[in-house]
């Protein structure tokens, strides 16, 4: 039986400058992730998959080098952040459909997609 265990990427610098995808992780987040990597589960790891965001590949090699970049990994595209006020995380939470970008149902299916086909990938 196959494990496929997902794991958000470690804590990034903080600055708005950047744009998010290219974000990479501060030096509190290597360390993170470094002391995450060392749990007895992450030893028999075959194979390591990540978003193409800046901050989650560098994560992912904290675990093994060689890791896949998946797009459709990658984080839900919101709209245009000038209407991303509270009235928008009510609604999209309430309406899974809701779209201001990519709906919840719509990056829902995409990295359901993803895993589904790392899921089978090794099945071959």
């Amino acid at each position: 039986m196959k494990t496929i265990l997902l794991i958000r990427h470690s804590e990034p610098i903080r600055d708005r400058i950047v744009p998010t995808a290219m974000l990479p992780l501060s030096e509190r987040g290597y360390e993170k992730a470094r002391e995450l990597f060392r749990r007895d589960v992450f030893r028999t790891v075959d194979a390591v998959y990540t978003s193409p965001y800046r901050r989650a590949r560098y994560t992912a090699r904290e675990l093994r080098e060689g890791a896949m970049t998946d797009d459709r990994l990658r984080e839900r595209e919101l709209g245009d952040p000038q209407t991303l006020d509270a009235a928008f995380w009510g609604i999209q939470y309430a309406d899974h459909a809701y779209k201001n970008g990519e709906s919840l149902n719509d990056a829902g299916k995409r990295m359901t997609a993803a895993l589904r086909g790392i899921r089978y990938m090794d099945a071959e």
